[in-house]
């Protein structure tokens, strides 16, 4: 889980994003029976340009990692098909 810290947003528009950014998130595992453990902070820094790159925990997950529970796993999946339908493949110079 990432935990927003710095300035509260209050929707998750990109306009809104784009003008009023966390400055970092507290990143946090579970096990199936424990607790949250913070494990890391992400520090944003000045925005780049668009690369195409997606993050997609629903594809790229280490081996053997499952997102629990299994009803939020299915929101998240869904989520995450809904955002690469949105996303057209960048454009490559030469292809």
């Amino acid at each position: 889980m990432a935990t927003s810290r710095g300035p509260k947003v209050g929707h998750a528009s990109v306009s809104g994003l784009a003008h009023n950014a966390p400055e970092a998130f507290a990143l946090a595992i579970a096990g199936l029976t424990g607790g949250w453990l913070t494990v890391g902070r992400l520090t944003l820094l000045d925005p780049m340009s668009d690369t195409g790159d997606r993050l997609d925990p629903m594809l790229n997950s280490p081996p053997g990692w499952q997102m629990a529970p299994a009803w939020l796993r299915t929101v998240r999946e869904l989520a995450y098909q809904g955002s690469r339908h949105g996303h057209a493949p960048p454009i490559r110079p030469g292809t």
